[in-house]
C-alpha cells in the first residue's frame, strides 16, 4: 500500500531536492575552478623547466641551491 505525501511532505522534499541540486552545481563549480587553477601550475611549472613527470622535490631541491648559489654570486658583487 502506497501513502500519498502531503502537501507539507512534498514541499520540503521539492525544498531538499533544489538544495541538493545546487550544492551539485557548486561542488561542480568548485572542481573546475580547481582544473584551472591545477592546469595554471602545471603550466607555470613546466614555463621554468620542471619535468611534471619526474622528481618534482628534487627538482625543486635542485633549484633552490641554483638560486642560492646565484644569490651568493650577486652578493659578491656587492662593495
Amino acid at each position: 500500500m502506497t501513502r500519498s505525501l502531503t502537501t507539507g511532505e512534498f514541499e520540503a522534499l521539492r525544498k531538499r531536492v533544489t538544495s541538493l541540486r545546487d550544492g551539485v552545481v557548486r561542488a561542480e563549480t568548485e572542481r573546475d575552478q580547481f582544473e584551472k587553477e591545477v592546469s595554471a601550475a602545471q603550466f607555470a611549472l613546466q614555463a621554468l623547466g620542471f619535468d611534471l613527470d619526474g622528481d618534482l622535490e628534487g627538482q625543486l631541491e635542485a633549484l633552490r641551491v641554483r638560486a642560492e648559489e646565484r644569490l651568493g654570486a650577486l652578493e659578491a658583487l656587492l662593495p
